[in-house]
């Protein structure tokens, strides 16, 4: 049997370790999921790739995510918000494909 919780907990660990400051913990209520348990967003900006920052931010974007109960065998909700340049239907855009690639998997 699955240890759901357990596999979600070491998920968020290495996210953390990765993302560092990118990654943070949200409140429910201001996450925009309908969500259960805990949820997090990360902040999502381009950058060159001789950079270890971006210079120049056009875009800055707010992904914001929560795992269901069965997650990883059902896909984790998913919220996304234009933090600085993106315009509404390029955001919708956006998550439409981010949601086709996670169900793909």
């Amino acid at each position: 049997m699955t240890d759901y919780g357990q596999e979600q907990e070491m998920e968020i660990e290495a996210l953390e370790a990765i993302l560092m400051d990118d990654i943070t913990e949200v409140d429910r209520s201001e996450s925009g999921l309908d969500a259960q348990g805990r949820c997090f967003q990360i902040t999502l900006s381009p950058k060159d790739e001789d950079e270890d920052e971006p210079t120049d931010i056009p875009v800055r974007v707010a992904l914001t995510f929560s795992h269901t109960a069965n997650y990883p065998d059902e896909p984790p909700l998913l919220g996304l918000k234009s933090l600085q340049g993106m315009k509404a239907e390029d955001l919708r855009l956006l998550k439409e494909k981010l949601e086709q690639e996670v169900c793909a998997l």
